[in-house]
């Protein structure tokens, strides 16, 4: 008798689960069904476009700067441009160079990243640049301007303290070597080697021989003097 209750309970939650989900697959339906009979708000189709906001942008002389600016194509494989500087109120294109980089980054499947990387930038590089795209239905979009002005170079002070890490640590490296030349040149102090070693000093006694043999030399007669006899010759007529 119990167990036929239980059944019955359990068959009865089974069909209220069903019953609601039912419903909410019904009203989710219905709401999908409103929100696309109602007028705007249904997706809008893409229509290409360049994506690149205004901005003023400030750079030190001799560091990098990297541009960019999305474009929005729709499959529109056939888009020519890219980014370009105003010189005299004249759009030119920018190509490629040793000091500029041009690359691209693939987003999603109808969209594309510009990218135009400045090496060692210099006050010439000051100016207007704008990413600007011709499409193939000879349509062009061009992005926002983007003001570029370099300013005068500061030292880095990452740079400076690291250039004094070296210095310090080539004269700490070169300290030991130095002490070790030293002490090769210099003489050993042998007084100081035998009194540790506690040999006996010995001492060195210098002959006076050059004051004895000076003495003696003023002791010496002088030798004797030479008498050579003259000879006369006399005449018989004298």
């Amino acid at each position: 008798m119990l167990t036929g209750l239980c059944e019955r309970e359990r068959l009865s939650q089974v069909h209220r689960v069903r019953r609601c989900v039912t419903k909410g697959l019904f009203l989710l339906s219905g709401i999908f069904s409103a929100i696309y009979l109602i007028p705007g708000c249904k997706a809008d189709p893409c229509s290409p476009n360049v994506l690149a906001s205004r901005k003023t942008i400030y750079i030190p002389e001799g560091q990098s700067v990297s541009l960019s600016c999305e474009i929005q194509h729709c499959g529109d494989l056939g888009w020519k441009g890219g980014w370009g500087r105003y010189t005299e109120n004249t759009f030119t294109l920018l190509g490629p160079t040793p000091r500029h980089l041009l690359y691209n980054k693939t987003l999603l499947q109808e969209s594309i990243v510009l990218y135009m990387k400045i090496l060692n930038t210099s006050r010439l590089d000051s100016g207007i640049y704008q990413c600007r795209i011709n499409w193939t239905n000879n349509q062009s979009s061009n992005g926002h301007i983007t003001y570029m002005n370099i300013t005068e170079a500061t030292p880095a002070a990452g740079r400076k303290i690291l250039t004094r890490m070296l210095v310090c640590s080539g004269a700490l490296l070169c300290f030991p070597v130095v002490l070790g030349v030293a002490r090769c040149l210099c003489p050993k102090d042998t007084q100081s080697t035998d009194v540790a070693s506690g040999r006996p000093k010995t001492e060195v006694v210098y002959a006076a021989l050059a004051l004895e043999a000076r003495g003696r030399a003023s002791k010496r007669q002088p030798p004797p003097c030479t008498i050579y006899s003259s000879v006369q010759i006399l005449h018989p007529n004298a």
